[in-house]
């Protein structure tokens, strides 16, 4: 391990109060999730009675104390409401989990102060920053800034196989024979797996082509916004992920409905996929054998058995997971199936199986909750027909689509993003403002059927509820 490795992740923190000290919050916030997460390495330190020193636990660390020290109106104005309840049964429901399997009090505050600094402090960082939908421009800006300079990173590794982590940091983050995948390497660069770095340009990928079509932003500070769209979608292609592919050109085919159609029903179907699939599993109403035929049929065998594997595991998880249905078996592997020697027959690959064995349904219910309750009332409040007369509220409705694909690929997989968890707050907060009236994005030209014209800054009247 390189002597980079401890300066990059200690460093972080004051590069972080460099960042509130000069930029406004809205746009450190999000440079700061963005940036750490791309560019920091996948290490860890273990800290006594606190979840490991991660460049997530440093960069939300180092949010809040940035927002404290430059700007601690922002963290006053926050104001607790009804939809904030998914995300505080989340946090606390370890606790009951941990009780109500005998594993004791102590063990019960540890998981709840370790879900809470994962989860509830970037879901209330981004809660607090971002309280309207215009400010989600900021927090998009960062995002594709990052999926900018990603984007030749991931081309090399595509090229030359992945290495960058290796060559920068001394050590490899993940086996190496996972990143070979259709006649190619899966680029992983400085996340924890190649499906990761896929997920991340899908939704730069998503989050671009929302702002160019949906809101006919055509050029950027000067720029123009299509070799952007191009450029990643390009890269996505490189990635080598199916489940990435699906998931962008799925929230695509959503966005361009919305363009085309001026109708939103198409993204809202896709945001209920997740507690559909959920209970349609869980229940055993979809058994997904005629979903692993397709595969067979369509893509390969391997993509068949593949995911055969990763359904017949999840039915033994299910299965004992409804042994245990309200707050599940807690920690320490207990949600997982042994044989009587205690040999470990399971694999766990989708994040929701693991909630439900740990937390049963209700930190299932209260963790997707959060993930979808904010971004499904975006949607819905995004009128298409004023989108273009409004480019805030397209950008507003990208971040929200990316924090919907984010949830789904959970389902499969179990590779949070942090910045979108962080974003998710974010899109809760602008989804509960009453009225945005007609607004311009400072620096944007936008496409009308007219002429093409810069338009000047103006100031939103919008008022959020408390």
């Amino acid at each position: 391990m390189s002597l980079l490795v401890p300066l990059a992740m200690f460093g972080w923190i004051p590069v972080i109060l460099c960042l509130y000290a000069v930029l406004r919050p809205r746009l450190a916030t999000g440079i700061a999730f963005a940036a750490g997460w791309c560019f920091l390495p996948m290490a860890a330190y273990e800290l006594p009675g606190l979840p490991d020193y991660s460049k997530m636990f440093a960069t939300s660390a180092g949010a809040l104390l940035g927002l404290a020290a430059f700007h601690p109106a922002t963290l006053m104005r926050f104001r607790f409401g009804w939809i904030d309840l998914p995300i505080l049964v989340w946090c606390v429901c370890p606790m009951f989990s941990s009780l109500t399997n005998g594993l004791g009090a102590y063990d019960g505050l540890a998981a709840t102060v370790h879900q809470t600094i994962l989860w509830g402090l970037p879901y209330f960082i981004g809660r607090t920053v971002y309280r309207k939908p215009e400010h989600l421009v900021p927090l998009a800006v960062a995002v594709l800034m990052c999926g900018i300079v990603y984007a030749p990173l991931c081309l090399w590794e595509a090229r030359m196989s992945p290495q960058l982590h290796l060559q920068v940091f001394g050590f490899r983050q993940h086996v190496f024979g996972q990143s070979v995948r259709f006649g190619g390497y899966r680029p992983m660069v400085f996340m924890q797996h190649g499906l990761q770095v896929a997920l991340w340009i899908a939704s730069c990928f998503v989050l671009a082509f929302a702002g160019w079509r949906c809101g006919g932003i055509r050029r950027w500070r000067g720029y123009p916004v299509w070799p952007v769209v191009i450029a990643l979608g390009v890269t996505l292609v490189m990635c080598r992920s199916l489940g990435a592919w699906t998931l962008a050109f799925a929230a695509v085919a959503g966005l361009y409905w919305v363009n085309l159609r001026r109708a939103v029903w198409p993204l809202v179907l896709l945001t209920l996929l997740v507690p559909g699939y959920m209970f349609a599993r869980s229940t055993g109403l979809f058994s997904g054998r005629s979903l692993v035929r397709f595969v067979a049929e369509v893509i390969s065998e391997d993509k068949a058995d593949s995911l055969e594997f990763r359904l017949e595991n999840e039915e033994m998880l299910i299965a004992k997971a409804w042994q245990r249905p309200v707050f599940g078996w807690g920690g320490w592997g207990r949600n997982r199936v042994q044989d009587d020697e205690g040999n470990d027959l399971s694999v766990t690959d989708g994040l929701w199986i693991i909630v439900f064995g740990t937390n049963g349904l209700v930190g299932l219910s209260a963790l997707y909750g959060m993930l979808i309750l904010g971004p499904i009332r975006m949607i819905r409040r995004c009128h298409p027909k004023q989108l273009k007369a409004n480019p805030e509220m397209a950008i507003a409705l990208g971040v929200a689509v990316v924090c919907v694909i984010n949830a789904i690929d959970s389902l499969p997989n179990a590779m949070v993003i942090p910045v979108f968890t962080m974003a998710t707050g974010a899109v809760t907060s602008a989804s509960l403002v009453r009225k945005t009236k007609r607004r311009t994005v400072p620096g944007v030209v936008q496409a009308t059927a007219e002429t093409n014209h810069v338009w000047p800054h103006a100031h939103s009247t919008s008022q959020p509820t408390r």
